[in-house]
């Protein structure tokens, strides 16, 4: 849910982090990371870090918003950042790949197994 914050004296949306990582595509941890680092610029409300959408869109972190109509051209930390994302996004296919591998054999086990108990 955005929220409308002031930020440097003017009114902005913002969201959570988790907001944030799930606008982008990205862990919590990666949004947590580009903050600490500075890439990334967030404000507070009641103790709580909000990240402007506006900032996010600029830097071709929204899903689906990217090099869209007469954009500029993205910057090497723009284009580092999408690489960044699209290697967690492989990683995170990889694993469910591979899990579903694992629940796969086991099934295909378990399949067995229940076969040979009715003799087919």
């Amino acid at each position: 849910m955005a929220i409308i914050v002031q930020y440097q004296g003017m009114a902005q949306r913002t969201v959570t982090i988790a907001e944030a990582a799930r606008l982008t595509g990205l862990s919590k941890a990666a949004i947590r990371s580009r903050i600490e680092r500075g890439s990334l610029r967030v404000s507070k409300r009641g103790g709580v870090r909000r990240v402007p959408l506006d900032e996010l869109a600029e830097l071709g972190l929204l899903a689906g918003g990217e090099d869209v109509g007469d954009r500029e051209p993205l910057t090497t930390d723009q284009l580092l950042d999408r690489l960044e994302r699209q290697a967690e996004q492989i990683g995170a296919l990889r694993a469910e790949n591979e899990t579903l591998m694992h629940d796969l054999e086991i099934e295909r086990a378990r399949r067995g197994e229940a076969e040979r108990r009715h003799g087919r």
